[in-house]
Formats: C-alpha cells, structure tokens, sequence
C-alpha cells in the first residue's frame, strides 16, 4: 500500500488506468505472505491491473532440492516461509495469483516457453548459443523458471456508463493477456 500511496502521490500515477508490472525474480526474495499482500494490494487498489512475472520453481524434484540448498547457502533463502518455499510449482505460482483477486491467470516453465511462445527463427538462433555443455542441464534449467501473467477486470462499482466501451477494450486485451491456445497474444498452450 505504500509503495503505491507513493507512486500516487509524487509520481502522477492512476489507480484507473490499466497498469502492468513486470516482477522478474521479485518473490523469491521475500516471505510468501509478503508476496501475498503486495498481490492483494495491486488487485484491491487498481481498477486495471495487469501482472507478469518470473520465477524460480523449485518444484519437489532433486535439482529444486539442490536449487533450495544452494540459495540457502548464499543466504537468499533465510527463513522457510520464504515463497520460493512456500509456492515451488507453476500450479502454486497460478493458485497465488488467483487467491490474491488475479481474475485470469496463465502461465508456462521456460522450456515450455521456448517451444510454444518462441518463434522457430527465435529458437535456432537461441540454439547457436553455446552456454551449457549438457543440453540436459539446460532443459532442467528452463523447467524450474516460470513465466506468469495474470490481470483482473474493473469493480462493476467503479465503472461509469462512460467508461463501458474503455473496459470492454480492457477486458478485451485482458482476455488476449492472459489465454492459451489459439488467439493468445503470448502463445501459452492450453
């Protein structure tokens, strides 16, 4: 709430107009309740809020288990309630997302990423990239990263009759934002 008491009081920012914010590795940094509030706080005070994000999965496999052990180790990880504990799957990230007043929610892993959302032309370029030296240490990689996006349509009670056509264009890009399958703007499968 402050962050964005903020935001409206110095930086001319509207809680009406359609909003996007972008969190790259932002929740494994903080306790999931945290993660929660600020979610809540985005979907509760914007009328038009738009979220993407990406995260770590740790997942419940041996190279999460590893993943945990070494951030753990870097002191990333300090308490267990850390929510890249508490929300380590794509299923968990999506479930946050709607508890948190999400209306749509979709997401993929980053391999599934790179072989859906990517063009053909996009991954033979990636592919010339030589980083790894294991293609299999890439895919698990890819497969504990996810990408989610997610937004939330205007209160009824805070729509005017003037406002109807702007949130029919909202909704309308809402639903693009965040499908699967054909007439997805991102490429998520279904």
């Amino acid at each position: 709430n402050d962050l964005l008491d903020i935001l409206v009081k110095h930086h001319s920012f509207s809680l009406s107009a359609p909003s996007l914010f972008v969190m790259e590795c932002v929740q494994m940094y903080i306790p999931d309740e945290e993660s929660r509030h600020i979610l809540g706080s985005i979907t509760s005070q914007l009328q038009q809020p738009f979220v993407a994000l990406f995260d770590p999965i740790i997942q419940n496999d041996s190279f999460g288990q590893v993943m945990a052990k070494n951030l753990t180790k870097a002191k990333i990880i300090t308490n267990p309630s850390m929510s890249l504990l508490v929300s380590k799957t794509l299923q968990s990230q999506i479930n946050k997302l709607f508890q948190c007043g999400f209306q749509m929610v979709t997401g993929c892993d980053f391999m599934t990423a790179y072989e859906t959302i990517m063009s053909s032309d996009d991954r033979k370029q990636a592919n010339m990239v030589e980083m790894l030296d294991e293609i299999e240490e890439w895919v698990l990689i890819m497969k504990h990263y996810c990408f989610v996006v997610a937004g939330r349509s205007c209160k009824e009670s805070n729509v005017r009759k003037s406002d109807n056509h702007n949130d029919s264009r909202y909704i309308a890009l809402l639903k693009r934002f965040c499908s699967a399958g054909h007439g997805g703007s991102l490429g998520f499968r279904e």
